[in-house]
């Protein structure tokens, strides 16, 4: 009973610990050479591998001395060709040197590092503890819901054997489940297996216990086979129903796109329309102010064509 007891503690206590959001951490990763401080860091997944994990004040000198290697490699490395600008940050003599500087300051503080580790390791143990006996108490009072019926009888609520029992009766029930759940998958695949007249037999004499060719058991077979035809004729009677509904959406869509058209082909005659009219109204304005200005200029005397005079025995003759 205490095994059981145990392994079960042990399961509830199978938990992750995890900072909280505000948690600040701060990192040094020897093989790079690189510090960061990052909130939350174990929750996401994109942050770097946090190597050593060390107090603020250790990283505050690593981040101080990053800061002025990071001045000093600004300038134009010296070794670099007269064709290029790259910085002497960039050159791998350099990094070197800022490697094993930042590594010296991170040796010198190790005691440090260690003790706050070892602190950090005593606070991370006390929190998980404290998840696990939350745990514990919330496990029990599930227990308690389903099985505190058969263990009120006979035992002091709170006690081990209480408990003990608490956890006896889920293992039984647990150990239940799993058998019904193997007897049915066995009883579906079996029935899977058959055709539709053994199904039926198959239910009415083992599901139903009715002995094979009597009445009752005519009875049942029929009824079973009914049922099934009315779930058939169900199905056929919904397939129909969706079918219908969507030839009816999808003519309904139809008579709105055509609905649509002729609404926008109206509106096209009625606009055509108005510019007719608009057309006819200004070439009737034009008329009218043609004419007007042709009343208000001044009338010119018609010309006269040009005529030639001859005298003939004394006589003048135009033409």
């Amino acid at each position: 009973m205490k095994k059981i007891f145990l392994s079960i503690v042990l399961l509830i206590s199978s938990s992750i610990y995890v900072f909280s959001a505000e948690t600040e951490v701060y990192c040094y990763s020897p093989s790079s050479g690189m510090v960061f401080k990052h909130t939350d860091f174990r929750q996401n997944p994109t942050t770097p591998f946090c190597e050593s994990q060390i107090p603020k004040g250790v990283y505050d000198k690593i981040d101080r001395e990053n800061d002025d290697w990071f001045q000093k490699g600004s300038v134009k490395d010296p070794d670099a060709s007269i064709f290029s600008s790259a910085p002497l940050r960039n050159n791998p003599k350099f990094i070197q040197q800022r490697k094993q500087a930042i590594e010296n300051i991170y040796n010198q503080s190790k005691s440090e590092v260690s003790a706050f580790n070892k602190s950090m390791e005593i606070d991370f143990q006390k929190k998980q503890n404290e998840i696990n006996e939350k745990q514990k108490v919330s496990k029990l009072l599930e227990l308690e819901r389903k099985h505190s019926a058969k263990c009120n009888i006979g035992y002091v609520k709170g006690s081990e054997k209480y408990k003990n029992c608490l956890i006896k009766e889920e293992n039984k029930s647990i150990v239940e489940k799993n058998k019904l759940d193997l007897e049915a998958k066995q009883i579906s695949e079996k029935l899977s297996k058959m055709s539709p007249d053994d199904r039926r037999a198959y239910t009415c004499s083992e599901k139903f216990g009715f002995r094979k060719g009597s009445d009752n058991f005519k009875e049942c077979v029929f009824k079973i086979y009914s049922a099934e035809i009315e779930l058939e004729k169900i199905e056929l009677q919904k397939q129909l129903a969706k079918a219908n509904a969507d030839l009816a959406k999808a003519n309904a869509a139809s008579n709105e796109k055509l609905a649509n058209a002729q609404t926008n082909a109206a509106i096209m005659q009625a606009y055509a329309a108005q510019q007719q009219a608009i057309a006819a109204n200004t070439a009737d304005s034009l008329a009218l102010m043609e004419s007007g200005l042709r009343m208000m200029s001044p009338q010119r005397p018609a010309s006269r064509a040009p005529m030639n005079c001859q005298y003939h025995a004394k006589m003048l003759s135009c033409f």
